[in-house]
Order: structure tokens, then sequence, then C-alpha cells
């Protein structure tokens, strides 16, 4: 029975994993407490920005939780008086807060759905009504209107955290390289799927290396999965690990992005930052079938993304390309992009105001 000013909108990013960065749904709180707009942050005790929160005296409104169960258990009060609650990793089809009766479940997404597909429905159940969900990217879009996924519960806005990002050009004084690989679900089955996984994995940042060993920083992004297995992943001394709750910040820095196929290409994307899809191990057949429909989707995608590649010398060539040429998108591209997102700014205010009115496709 509150009234409707003083309903909360509550925001959470994973609450089973702290090695999982905390960015999505903590951008969104940050803009909802600078709009003065009630609202709560579930966090998990032993994620680091946590630990960052306590050492600077910065949890006004930050509710800490040692798992996911405890929002529902030490906090129903506060999901009763919610108007909102966002989650970025969520419950898995979680009937509870899609069934609240005064308040819309709104799946904000951690990385844009496109490239594996199969994770579309993962998240969110489509058949309640009070689910919603974040659309991202005109590509987005036309895969869910071709399945009928969400339909009219779908809010077309960019992702929150891309409001920490802005289109550049240009490069630092030394190129910032960021090389960045999805996780095969495979490799948490098989040990031999893990060792070649990691082989090849090292063999192209080697190469890497001998070609720009003394004029570009080589950053690898490790797969908070991996980190999970606690295996020893034998990259050389001379490339920088990126740990995945320092994720964001490279992509803040990055002057050059290569992946496979990880979501996280559409924030360089966004940014006009060079980005290149190397499919390293498309000639692999994987034990668990799950990571051949990813790659399988995946390719799809390819026409309407660029620079994509499955064979290294070319990737090494197009690599080349942009460290000679100071790092910058080629104009045809960047029109590209333009085609891809809704707008590349106020994406957290736009989710609200969509949100506020009723402005579902």
């Amino acid at each position: 029975h509150l009234p409707n000013d003083e309903r909360l909108y509550l925001c959470f990013d994973c609450l089973e994993d702290s090695n999982v960065e905390a960015i999505d749904a903590w951008t969104l709180f940050l803009y909802l407490q600078k709009e003065n707009i009630p609202s709560r942050y579930f966090i998990l005790k032993d994620n680091p920005l946590y630990a960052q929160l306590v050492a600077g005296n910065k949890l006004k409104d930050v509710v800490a939780v040692e798992n996911n169960l405890e929002v529902l258990t030490l906090h129903s009060e506060l999901v009763a008086r919610s108007k909102y609650v966002f989650c970025s990793f969520g419950y898995t089809r979680s009937d509870i807060l899609s069934r609240l009766p005064c308040s819309k479940y709104v799946f904000i997404e951690h990385g844009v759905t496109l490239l594996k597909k199969r994770i579309a429905s993962f998240y969110i159940s489509p058949d309640l009504p009070g689910a919603r969900m974040l659309v991202p990217t005109r590509y987005t879009l036309d895969f869910y209107q071709a399945k009928d996924f969400m339909s009219g519960k779908r809010l077309c806005c960019g992702m929150p955290r891309w409001d920490n990002l802005s289109p550049r050009t240009g490069t630092n004084d030394r190129v910032n390289l960021f090389v960045f690989f999805t996780w095969r679900v495979s490799c948490k089955k098989s040990k031999k799927s893990e060792s070649l996984y990691l082989a090849q994995i090292r063999e192209f940042v080697s190469n890497l290396l001998r070609c720009y060993k003394n004029e570009v920083h080589i950053h690898v992004g490790l797969h908070h999965s991996l980190l999970n297995l606690q295996t020893e992943t034998g990259l050389p001394p001379e490339v920088n690990p990126v740990s995945p709750t320092e994720i964001s910040t490279m992509i803040r820095k990055a002057d050059l992005f290569i992946t496979d196929y990880s979501s996280v290409c559409f924030d360089f994307m966004y940014m006009d930052v060079p980005t290149i899809f190397y499919r390293f191990d498309a000639d692999v057949t994987h034990p668990d079938e799950r990571d051949n429909q990813d790659a399988d989707d995946a390719a799809q995608e390819d026409s309407r993304l660029y620079n994509v590649f499955y064979d290294e010398q070319a990737a090494m060539d197009k690599i080349d390309f942009y460290v000679r040429n100071g790092c910058r998108l080629e104009r045809e591209l960047q029109e590209r992009n333009e085609q891809i997102f809704w707008t590349r700014e106020n994406n957290c205010k736009a989710l609200i105001e969509l949100l506020n009115a009723d402005c579902y496709v």
C-alpha cells in the first residue's frame, strides 16, 4: 500500500560468483541514487567491490548478502516494497521475482544476447507476467522478433554500463591490445578440452608477443569460469592478466580488442574501438554440444559483424593494420556500428523512462 513514489528500485548483479564483476546493475543503481530515486543495491560480501565500498565508507543503500537466497529470506520486506527489480544475472528463470504483484522483474543482461543465442531464455521466463527484458541492440531485437521471444515485454535501449563509455578514436602512447576469448563449457567437464583451449590461447598470445613485444601492451582477459577451476593458465609472463572484476576498467583503456565471440565486443563497438573476431578453434568439435551450438550461432552473424577471421595469419594481418594506423576504425565500420545501437548516450535514463511510460515492444 505504499505510494508509488516511495516504492523501491532494487538492483543486483551476480549473487552466485564473487569473481563476476559488479557493473551493470551497479551502474544503474548509481544513476538512481544521483536522481534521488529510492533504490537499494544487493552485493555479495566477498565481491571485491564491497571491500572498496567499505573502505570508502560508501555503503548508503547498499545491502550485503552471503548468497542470492538471502535477498528473499533476510530482506523480504525490501522485495515487497519494490517497484522494479533489476538484475544482470539474476535468479535463473525466477518464478518468485517474476510473480511479485506490485513490481516488475527486469533482466538488464550482462552481455548482449546475440552470439550465444541459447542463453536468451536462460535467465528469464517469458511466460510470466511480471518479466521484462532489456534489448540492447537492433540486432538483438531482430533475433527476438524472429523467435517471438518476450514479445510486448521488451525495452529497447542500451546497457546501463555503457554510460561509462564514450565513442573515441586515437590511441595511447603505446597500444593497449586486449585479448579476451569467451568460455567453453566443455572445459568444466573435460581436462582434454581445457588443456586444448588454454594451449591455443597461449600459442596465439605468444605469436602476438613475438610480433609486438616492444611496441604493444598485451592484456589477456580471464573468464570468471576459468578462475573457478583454479587452473594455471601458463600465459607468458610478459602479458598482463586481466581478472573478471577488472574487465570494465580494461574496456575503457584498450585501443584494440580481439575475441572469438565474447559479447564484450559490443562495448568496444559502442566506442568505435577496432574489434577483431578470431575464431581460433572453429575446427574443434567440443564434447559439450552447447559449445558447438555457440560457435554455429556466432558464425550466423558473421555477415552483420566485421573483421571476422578463421585463419590466424589473416587475423594477424588485420591486427598489424590497426597497430600501424594508430588504432583508428575505418569510417565504413563506424557507420556499421551506428546501425547496431539505439543511441550511444544516456542509457540508464532511457531505461527508466521506457519503464515508467510502459513503452514495450
